[in-house]
């Protein structure tokens, strides 16, 4: 797991950093996300159950055993739930009258390997895994919950503590192949009016750690975050960028379904996907095999390719509307970056459409990257350029090895 990554999820909220000294937890002070560089391990259980959470002092073990990190605090050989320590004992047989207490703010690392689930949801099967998380906002508007993890974790807000009968969200996306995956769900908040978490995990083993940081914010156009009715939120009150009053301005002209409706690219493109049959088609021109192309799509802030918001496929077609390149996730998270080079003379088109995970209406940005090959420079979708258009001297005149 990346720590950094789950940091910057949230770049307008502080973080507490916790210093552990034996058993105690003491703050560490409030420093900007981003430059944290420590987390909790461990949680207290409110109603005074459970220990404080931090990691055992770097001379021994903790004085108790601290619930839900997955670690053996005191020493005795037993782990979290499989301890006899009584505050342990009595959060596991009991985890919705006794959920892990959250601090805003603060990234909290914990293990849900060998704790029993308490339901199904999200189309996760029984015999899952659970934590039970309750945080209380400290700000009317929205919380802003993040988990990280390499397991296949589901992230659940709740009304009541059952699930799923009690849920009102939940969110499992699927992760580029080899990353941590990131889940993120935004709901309502009051200030002082507890919220349950739940996380959970049909994977199995021993160890299944995760990060988790919640944070409130009031909402406002400009905050960076997307929130509710907004198609972009670019953190800024700037015109002229695609995204005004935290609505989309499209460069491009619907209908755009087919090649025969193609708009130019403009670099940048401003998009808009409506719906989940939605199609927007874009043409460019190639003068030469020497001439490459790098089409990539991000989003205009708050994250949406990261997490999954906006999930998108690109594909490129010729002038004969057959297949030259796609790609699905090539570009930040779940967006796309495609790249063609070494190709005859003619006019391509770029059909983006949205993939399984994507929240509508969607904004995109769309860039083309033109690259000369045989100037020696790296560009666009180039995989070599040594200075000249010879072939076979290792890199050929449409600067692909040869």
């Amino acid at each position: 797991m990346t720590l950094p990554r789950i940091l910057t999820a949230l770049p307008l909220v502080m973080v507490v950093v916790v210093a552990c000294d034996d058993a105690r937890r003491e703050p560490g002070g409030i420093i900007p996300l981003g430059n944290a560089s420590s987390v909790a391990t461990g949680g207290s259980t409110s109603g005074g159950v459970g220990g404080g959470g931090g990691a055992g002092g770097a001379a021994g073990h903790d004085a108790v055993e601290q619930c839900f990190d997955g670690v053996d605090g005191d020493g005795d050989g037993l782990v979290d739930c499989a301890d006899a320590d009584p505050d342990c004992a009595t959060a596991c047989e009991a985890p919705c009258a006794h959920p892990v207490a959250l601090t805003e703010g603060e990234v909290q690392q914990l293990d849900l390997g060998g704790f029993e689930g308490i339901g199904a949801s999200c189309g996760v099967a029984g015999g899952i895994h659970s934590h039970v998380l309750e945080v209380t906002p400290s700000v009317t508007g929205a919380l802003d919950v993040f988990v990280e993890s390499e397991a296949d974790v589901t992230l659940h807000i709740n009304e009541t503590c059952e699930v799923p009968s009690g849920e009102s969200l939940c969110v499992n996306r699927t992760s580029p192949e080899g990353a941590a995956a990131m889940e993120h769900l935004t709901t309502d908040a009051t200030a002082g009016v507890p919220v349950h978490v739940l996380v959970t995990s049909a994977d199995g083993g021993a160890s299944l750690p995760y990060q988790v940081v919640a944070s409130s914010r009031e909402r406002r156009c400009g905050d960076g975050f997307l929130d509710a009715l907004e198609q972009c939120d670019d953190g800024n009150s700037e015109d002229d960028d695609g995204c005004e009053s935290c609505q989309v301005v499209p460069t491009e002209t619907e209908p755009n379904d087919a090649v025969a409706e193609a708009d130019v690219i403009s670099s940048p493109t401003y998009g808009l996907m409506g719906a989940s049959e939605d199609v927007d088609v874009f043409s460019f021109f190639l003068d030469g095999p020497d001439q490459s192309a790098l089409l990539t799509i991000s989003d205009f802030g708050g994250g949406s390719c990261g997490l999954g918001i906006l999930d998108t496929q690109v594909m490129v077609l010729s002038s004969q509307q057959s297949v030259v390149a796609s790609d699905d996730d090539g570009s930040e998270g779940t967006c796309s970056r495609v790249g063609i080079a070494g190709h005859s003379a003619g006019t391509y088109y770029a059909r983006i459409t949205s993939m399984g995970t994507t929240s509508f209406p969607a904004g995109y940005v769309l860039t083309l990257e033109l690259g000369r090959c045989g100037n020696g420079l790296l560009e666009a979708a180039e995989q070599c350029d040594d200075g000249n258009l010879i072939d076979h001297d290792g890199c050929s005149s449409g600067c692909t090895p040869d």
